[in-house]
């Protein structure tokens, strides 16, 4: 298990590892939690869930394999990595969350519908979902992945724009043959966020 050939030096907390991507530093976090404590959390992200509905429309989230029997497939579920889907809808509603210091609002397409006589029958009202009751952590984790976009070594800091500050998480997936994917997923702006 390496992390892409890429030497990260010392990486001294999880600010930093988020900032350079360091997958050793997350394989050894997620060996020191164990599965079970990782796919709890996963749960609460809605990865195996159902998804989310709005009428007739299904928002799709990603999966885990839940069948994790050994080291290497626990260092790789904690980076990331052939354990683990994910589509682009849940990868922004992880980022609303993590914004939202663990609530959100179940997402909608379809706000209201009326009849031609302007009586509406349908409205879309949303309710704020708790997830996590853990706002210290989630202040932690939105400084790091603005530090993604800021550090000198952040695997974001090319996606960050001179006019706005943004929060973001970077990643690689697939594999050398027909190439890799690179993937951003955060909010911005970094206060007041308005867009996952």
């Amino acid at each position: 298990f390496d992390d892409w050939g890429v030497k990260h030096n010392t990486v001294d907390d999880f600010q930093k590892a988020l900032a350079v991507s360091c997958n050793l530093s997350f394989a050894k976090m997620g060996m020191s939690l164990g599965f079970k404590k990782i796919k709890e959390t996963f749960d609460k992200f809605y990865f195996n869930s159902k998804g989310f509905e709005d009428l007739l429309i299904l928002f799709k989230t990603g999966s885990i394999n839940t069948n994790i029997s050994n080291n290497y497939q626990l260092a790789n579920i904690s980076v990331g990595l052939e354990e683990i889907s994910i589509t682009t809808f849940h990868s922004a509603l992880i980022s609303s969350i993590i914004y939202q210091n663990g609530s959100i609002y179940p997402p909608y397409m379809i706000k209201n519908i009326k009849n031609l006589l302007n009586l509406g029958f349908y409205n879309h009202s949303g309710q704020l979902i708790t997830i996590f009751h853990d706002n210290a952590n989630f202040l932690k984790l939105k400084s790091a992945m603005a530090h993604v976009a800021s550090h000198p070594r952040g695997t974001g800091r090319r996606a960050q724009p001179d006019f706005i500050k943004i929060s973001l998480k970077t990643g690689t997936t697939g594999n050398r043959r027909p190439g890799f994917n690179a993937i951003l997923t955060g909010f911005f702006p970094t206060v007041k966020a308005k867009y996952s």
